[in-house]
């Protein structure tokens, strides 16, 4: 009797050493549901949790900021992307032009006219941007299906790891060096705590928050010293990589060439130091980093007269929480940056050095965040007389057609 009970204790520890321990912060959640890493990520999550083989610690901490930010953040980073490619279309149209003898893509017919195919390429694009938001959708959904699902932990923020927090706060460790994340801090006090306390060998931690929880040196970036004791004691695993820890619970889930894409696309969020002056997004733990910084074409209404003809693309960006357009001014080399409330109006170069911006949107009938960043020229005044823009050289506060007309009188 004694024998079979060993034996029963024994199958069963075997069996809950079978099962891999896994959390991740609000930050990566988000990542995933935007496109930063596969959706099928979610689906493995959730299947292994279907079978038993997984089990997902979850602190209060992470549904709260889930809560608060699913919808606009998410949204917002995934309609950025589109709004970019819908860009590039464009460009890629002008720079091809009628000119091109040759068929740009191979699956372009040689009779049909290049300008049609890029305006019906164009058409058919934007008509995607409901599917793309039905994706986000289902995205968000599945999400929230692994929160509630039954091998779900939910770790509640106790006092204990309210304390641990508040003394990495006091000692300046991190995730406190760079600003205020006691979020962050909670977050991960609650995972160390469970798994303390349930003797959990070898759980995986998982953030895209490498600001806050990592050290950068010599080019590479791991888990910051301040914390591997916490990792060291509970004998847990730190991944900046969804993919990776996923890897390491079944051989091969992503590719080594999808991994080398993740990490690129995560250097390009977090090694950029310009952050948004529009939104403190990051003190909730999700990056307001500007990224997607790229050449910008800018109509310039200048003539050849003047010397700020010249500029006709400027670096432009967007901040990953609140979407705010950022400019760095290809006079000055300063940032302006612009929320979607200041758009459609002539903007002042924040350098002083007297570049005037503005963000037409008028041609944006779809609602899809289209625009075109105008380059001003200073010198247009509306005539005192007829209220006609016209450039005001003489300084006179009349266009020509009225000066004539006043001297002859």
């Amino acid at each position: 009797m004694i024998k079979t009970f060993l034996k029963w204790i024994e199958k069963l520890f075997r069996k809950d050493m079978n099962i891999n321990y896994i959390a991740l912060d609000t930050c990566t959640w988000i990542y995933i549901v935007n496109g930063t890493e596969p959706v099928s990520h979610l689906l493995f999550i959730k299947n292994e949790l279907e079978k038993g083989n997984l089990k997902l610690i979850l602190p209060r901490m992470v549904i709260i900021e889930w809560d608060k930010h699913k919808n606009e953040t998410v949204k917002k980073g995934t309609l950025k992307f589109f709004k970019d490619t819908i860009s590039s279309l464009k460009r890629l149209s002008k720079l091809i032009g009628a000119e091109s003898k040759e068929s740009f893509w191979l699956f372009q017919n040689e009779d049909e006219k290049k300008e049609d195919y890029f305006k019906d390429l164009f058409e058919k694009f934007k008509k995607k941007k409901n599917q793309i938001e039905d994706a986000v959708k289902i995205n968000i959904e599945t999400v929230e299906e692994i929160f509630k699902h039954k091998n779900t932990i939910i770790v509640e923020e106790s006092d204990k790891i309210k304390l641990m927090s508040s003394d990495l706060a006091l000692s300046n460790k991190a995730p406190f060096i760079k600003k205020n994340s006691f979020a962050d801090a909670v977050i991960l006090m609650s995972f160390i705590t469970y798994v303390k306390k349930e003797k959990i060998i070898g759980a995986k931690f998982i953030s895209y928050n490498t600001e806050d929880f990592c050290k950068k040196e010599n080019g590479r970036t791991s888990l910051h010293p301040d914390l591997v004791p916490f990792f060291n004691e509970t004998k847990s695993e730190f991944y900046k990589i969804v993919g990776e820890a996923l890897n390491s619970i079944e051989e091969n889930i992503v590719s080594v060439e999808t991994l080398q894409l993740i990490k690129r696309r995560q250097e390009e969020i977090f090694d950029e130091d310009y952050t948004c002056e529009e939104c403190d997004g990051n003190r909730e733990g999700y990056g307001n980093i500007i990224t997607f910084w790229n050449d910008t074409e800018i109509n310039n209404e200048y003539d050849n007269s003047h010397e700020n003809h010249k500029f006709h693309t400027a670096l432009t960006g967007n901040c990953e929480w609140c979407n705010s357009l950022h400019i760095r001014c290809p006079k000055c080399d300063s940032v302006t940056s612009l929320a979607e409330y200041r758009f459609d109006e002539n903007i002042e170069c924040e350098g002083g050095c007297g570049l005037i911006f503005y963000v037409d949107t008028s041609n944006d009938v779809e609602y899809i965040g289209e625009h075109e960043i105008i380059l001003i020229d200073h010198r247009v005044e509306k005539c005192a007389e007829c209220g006609k823009d016209f450039i005001d050289l003489n300084k006179t506060e009349l266009c020509d057609a009225c000066e004539k007309r006043y001297n002859e009188e």
